[in-house]
Formats: C-alpha cells, sequence, structure tokens
C-alpha cells in the first residue's frame, strides 16, 4: 500500500492510506471525482482489486472512516453514536458484576483505547482502569477473575455519559497521547517503568478497537491537519513529474482540502476488472452493492416537512424556535441514525411504518438503549419527523410498556452525598481562609455554596452576569437575575422574572462557633471570588474560567457542573474519605430543597427557590406535606444544615 500510495500522491492525489483503507481529500465535487478515477485506473493497474460493496463512492463533508465520524464542515471528529452505545454497553457490563475476567477487562480497555483520538478526555479515565487491571493480574490467565476498585468504578462512570462520548474533537487537534501523564505501575499494558513526566498513553497496538478496527495513524492525519469549510483550491502547490499539481501530503496545505470521500476499503470481492485478479487483493464478503446516501440535512427536512403543510418561511421559523438546540440536535441524530438503518434494512425512511419504527426501537434496545431514551428521545424526535404523536399509536405503546418490563427504569438513589458533611470540609482548609486559598478552590466553593443556597438550575448559574441590574448585594442578601437572552427549562412569566435571592449567613459571627458558619456565607465566597477574577475577568458572566488559555471567558454549564461536583469530592477528600459514586450536579437541587423542607421552609419558599410552579414536583422526587413565608429564609435553611454539626 505505501508504494501504491506513492504513486497516487505524485499524480497530484492528496489521501490517507491505511493497510486496506484510502481516504481521498479534494476541494471540490468535481477534483474529488477526477482524484477517485484516477485513482481506481492506478490501484487497478497495480493489480488491485475494488470491492465497490464497501466502498464509498460519493462525496460527501461527513463520513465514517476507520470507525470514526470526520466531519468537514464542522472540522470535529467524533465518535460515531452506535460505537458509544456499544462502548456503553461494555461498560454497563462491567460495572454490574463483581468479578470479571481479564480477557474482559482487556477487550473493554482496548475499545477506550481506540477512542482516544476522538474522544476528549478518553486517556483520563481509562488510567483508573489500567492500574486496576495491572495490580490485580499476575499476567498468568486471561481467565483469571478479578474485581473493580473503587477509584476504577468512579473512572468507568464517565463513560455512561454519552455526550462525552460524542463531543468529539476538532480535526488536528494535538493529540491526547502527547500529554504527559503519570504511569501505571510501569506504563501501558504493563511496560517497564518510564520517567517521571514521560510520555505515556500512546496507542497501543495490542487490543483491538471497536468493531475490531483501530487506526495507528492520529486521526487528525497530521500534527496541523484541518479540513476548511472553503471550496477554494490549496495555494501552495508543487509540481508533479508530469506537469500536475499538487498538495504535498503533509504540508499545512492538505489541511486546506474538505471533501471527504472514501473508498471504503480497498479491495477485494468485486473485481472492475478480471484480468487483475491475479495481483493482490483482501478478501472481504461480498454484498450487493448499495447506492451511498448523502448527509441528512436535518433543518432542511424538517422545513420541508412543515411547508408541505402549506406554511410560510416565517411560521416555519417560529414553529422551530421553542425547541431547544440540545433537544434539536438528538432530534437530528435520531433522524440520521434512523435513516441509516433504514438504509440498511432496505426500508423507505420518510414513508410511515409502524413495524419498521418497532425494529428500529428494538435494535436501539439490543444495543443497550433505556425507556427514556427510546420513549423519550428517539419516539418524540420521529413523532416529529411523521408529524404524528407516535406514543399513542397502541402498538408502540404496548412496545414502551414492555420495554419498561425488559430494561426496568431504575433510579439511582438520591441523594448519594452528604450535605453535612461537605459543609463541615467547606469551613476549613483547604477551602478557607477565601484570602489567600488558591483561585480554583475558591472558584469551586462558590459555585457549590450558590447552587446549594439557591436550588437552581446549572444553566440558570451559568446565564448570571456580575454586572447590575443582574447582581445588587444588599445589606443581608444579594439578588441574582438570569440575563435577558438566556431562556429557561420552561418559558414562562413565572420562570422568566425569577430573582435568585441569596442570604447572607451569619454576617456578624461573636463566637468561634459563628465564625465557622460564617465562613459558609455564599454572600460572602460571591464577593471574594469577583475580587479575585476582575484582573482578568474577559466578559460580564459572573462566572469565568480561572486557568488556562481561555482564563477570563464564560464558564459553560459542563464547567460549572464539574465544578460542583469537584467541590464535592474534594471536601469528602479533605477529611480523608472516600467520594461517593454518580455524584450530579443537578443533585443540589434535590439536596437543598430536602435540607430546607426538614428545617421546616415553607412550600412556597421551596417552589419560589427551584422555580417549581407547584410542589407537585417536589412531592413526586422528595415526597413531602407542606407547611406554611421571604426570600431570603430559603438559603438560610439550607445552610443551617452545617448547625447540626456543631450540636
Amino acid at each position: 500500500m505505501a508504494a501504491a500510495t506513492a504513486v497516487l500522491r505524485n499524480k497530484g492525489i492528496s489521501i490517507t492510506p491505511y493497510p486496506d483503507d484510502l481516504l481521498i481529500k479534494a476541494s471540490s465535487p468535481v477534483e474529488a471525482q477526477r482524484s477517485l478515477q484516477s485513482s481506481m485506473t492506478t490501484l487497478q493497474d497495480l493489480g488491485w482489486c475494488i470491492n465497490l460493496a464497501k466502498s464509498s463512492l460519493v462525496p460527501s463533508q461527513s463520513m465514517v472512516f476507520l470507525g470514526m465520524q470526520f466531519d468537514s464542515q464542522a472540522q470535529r471528529v467524533s465518535l460515531p453514536h452506535s460505537k458509544a452505545l456499544h462502548l456503553q454497553s461494555l461498560v454497563r457490563s462491567l460495572l454490574s458484576k463483581p468479578l470479571h475476567t481479564v480477557r474482559f477487562y482487556m477487550r473493554v480497555l482496548g475499545v477506550m483505547v481506540s477512542t482516544i483520538e476522538a474522544v476528549p478526555f478518553a486517556q483520563c479515565y481509562l488510567r483508573e482502569l489500567q492500574r486496576n487491571i495491572l495490580s490485580a493480574w499476575k499476567q498468568k490467565s486471561l481467565h483469571m477473575e478479578i474485581s473493580l476498585t473503587h477509584q476504577a468504578r468512579v473512572s468507568l462512570s464517565w463513560w455512561l455519559q454519552v455526550d462525552h462520548l460524542v463531543a468529539g474533537k476538532p480535526l488536528g487537534e494535538p493529540s491526547q497521547n502527547n500529554a504527559k501523564m503519570g504511569h501505571a505501575r510501569g506504563g501501558s499494558y504493563g511496560d517497564k517503568a518510564k520517567p517521571k513526566g514521560a510520555k505515556l498513553l500512546r496507542q497501543v497496538p495490542g487490543p483491538p478497537g471497536i468493531g475490531g478496527r483501530r487506526s495507528n495513524i492520529p486521526l487528525g492525519f497530521s500534527p496541523r491537519l484541518r479540513f476548511s469549510s472553503s471550496s477554494s483550491p490549496p495555494q501552495d502547490h508543487k509540481k508533479a513529474p508530469d506537469g500536475a499539481h499538487y498538495t504535498h501530503p503533509h504540508s499545512a496545505q492538505v489541511a486546506s482540502l474538505h471533501l471527504v470521500f472514501r473508498p471504503r476499503r480497498p479491495i477485494g470481492g468485486g473485481a472492475l476488472d478480471p484480468t487483475s485478479a491475479a495481483g493482490p487483493s483482501i478478501s472481504r464478503p461480498n454484498t450487493a452493492p448499495k447506492p451511498s446516501q448523502p448527509q441528512l440535512d436535518s433543518v432542511a427536512l424538517e422545513t420541508r416537512i412543515l411547508k408541505q403543510k402549506g406554511l410560510s418561511d416565517a411560521v416555519v421559523h417560529t414553529m422551530r424556535a421553542p425547541r431547544k438546540p440540545v433537544s434539536a440536535r438528538t432530534y437530528h441524530r435520531v433522524w440520521a441514525t434512523y435513516q441509516g438503518w433504514c438504509n440498511q434494512n432496505d426500508a423507505d425512511f420518510e414513508t410511515l411504518s409502524v413495524p419498521h419504527i418497532l425494529e428500529f426501537l428494538q435494535n436501539g434496545l439490543s444495543m443497550g438503549l433505556s425507556l427514556g431514551s427510546q420513549g423519550q428521545s428517539q419516539v418524540s424526535a420521529l413523532s416529529i419527523l411523521f408529524q404524528q404523536r407516535l406514543a399513542l399509536l397502541p402498538d408502540v405503546k404496548t412496545f414502551l410498556q414492555g420495554v419498561a418490563h425488559v430494561a426496568p427504569p431504575f433510579r439511582t438513589p438520591s441523594p448519594t452525598w452528604d450535605l453535612i458533611a461537605v459543609l463541615q470540609a467547606l469551613q476549613r482548609p483547604p477551602f478557607e481562609p477565601l484570602a489567600s486559598i488558591p483561585l480554583q478552590w475558591l472558584t469551586w466553593k462558590t459555585v457549590f455554596l450558590l447552587a446549594i443556597a439557591s436550588a437552581r438550575r446549572v444553566s440558570e448559574l451559568s446565564a448570571l452576569s456580575c454586572k447590575a441590574p443582574f447582581l445588587v448585594f444588599h445589606h443581608d442578601r444579594a439578588v441574582l437575575r438570569t440575563v435577558p437572552p438566556f431562556l429557561p427549562k420552561v418559558v414562562s412569566t413565572f420562570h422568566l422574572n425569577q430573582e435568585i435571592t441569596v442570604p447572607t449567613f451569619c454576617p456578624t459571627p461573636s463566637n468561634p462557633k459563628e465564625v465557622a458558619l460564617h465562613s459558609l456565607d455564599p454572600v460572602r465566597a460571591l464577593k471574594f471570588y469577583l475580587h479575585r477574577v476582575h484582573e482578568f475577568r474577559k466578559s460580564d458572566s459572573l462566572f469565568v474560567l480561572f486557568s488556562g488559555p481561555g482564563q477570563g471567558a464564560p464558564a459553560t454549564k459542563a464547567s460549572i457542573s464539574r465544578w460542583i461536583k469537584q467541590a464535592i469530592q474534594r471536601a469528602y477528600s479533605a477529611q480523608g474519605q472516600t467520594p461517593p459514586l454518580g455524584i450530579k450536579a443537578h443533585s443540589t437541587r434535590g439536596m437543598s430543597t430536602s435540607w430546607a423542607f426538614r428545617n421546616q421552609a415553607s412550600a412556597e419558599q421551596l417552589c419560589k427557590a427551584a422555580t417549581w410552579t407547584s410542589v407537585h414536583s417536589f412531592i413526586k422526587f422528595y415526597q413531602f406535606d407542606t407547611f406554611g413565608a421571604d426570600d431570603t429564609r430559603f438559603g438560610r435553611k439550607v445552610l443551617q444544615a452545617a448547625v447540626e454539626a456543631h450540636t
């Protein structure tokens, strides 16, 4: 293949090889077609057989190559959703039993390693599993059964969040393989220990990847590869021997080529020329060729569906507005998955067929999808596609009832952590004194106290501002409002205009006990935080990134969620305790309202603080009987949990 690749590159074709796959890149459909025809002719002349059934011969800006989803328009490489679900099912299997064979551990670890080039932080969250294997396995038998350590279970829980797996990475991002990591008892897969700071966790050729196909080349193709969304041709060209222009395959200009397009597997089975059969070939099962499908344009599809009802563009735009971007992405992903399933099963994508839908749902169930994923995400998305309430159809309703029995929607017991223990830790080093502790610890503490004292969602905390009138300090409280562009989970007058009132706590301490309790004052922490980040702040957002190249930029919802979890985990660690499993940032809402109720906050205070229009939500999840007055009392009722630790 190396010789064939050299010949193709000398012809001016930009190509990325794999032992039995070729990826052709071009700046326009015309150039792509020309490169394809030239490549096919050259390969046949060299004695290769092309397997048309397993090749993708239609230009596309989004394509699965070597088990990864490449999107040249979005400039990202990501894990296909189906592969993410497969990996999650393996992780669930690993967590479901106390013992597994080393062989199964290796299988799961191999799949994780295969995702490194497309899943951010994948290396960080497979290290504990690697340590687990190396510490327990005596390298005698792969049939030996070993158990998971607590640390490994904590790391494995990260892989159960599908958003972590499909987020993707920018094309050409420097590989995490080059990150400096500590070694796991002798390094990767039991290699000899390397010096501290050595570059570890490079791709290991041993375990197979997802589907048994893992690339030995970085999926960015070159250290700085980018796919431009522009269709302009590359500028820095060199002359080929025949006078044609071509781009050096490892130069920066290769990055500007944007049309991804793949003869997916060279090439065995359906040969174009019988005389070439004597040459080298790669034998694969032969299937009837199917035409490749273009990438699904979900926005255009939905617009067309609505316009078929006789609606104008303005009406269509307004009707699509209520759906949040995250919901739209979920629906579009389901549509694309359903289209792929239809293509594989010779079904009509745009024709409503209940049997086909049920088979599609069954396929998801067999891959480990839950009732929530199928009932709320897939059925809801397909209902929009077919403009019909599918969940009300008798067969679909019966199927979803069956899913509830086959895969019961068990809810993890909540809360999983102790508020008193966390508040105790926040009163002492390393969370005090606020004037001198590292900024990251101050950030963790401030975000946690604000979340627990307000019972607000992370999305609301990320939409707060440090400027008046969205933040006003009073002598006994701070009053915050979300900025106007923010839309809450429920868009109503009640939810849009709710103030977040955070109380002071023991503002004038007169004894050591009150001094300790005053260290939990969220208003005090907020003032310290604003002072510490003022020098590098680049945004009016209340919370900003405290380090890194993005220092001073607005903190995302993901960052704030991570900070809340870090505060809880570090609080446990500071007291020599092991953090519990399954900590979620959203659990602060249930924890704060539960403790406020326990300290006899009124139903009105609970609902207003948590932006519930009625007590139904709290009754449903936390079960209480209502009581019967002001805004600041809610936060104080929560923080009174710390008082119990002093009694």
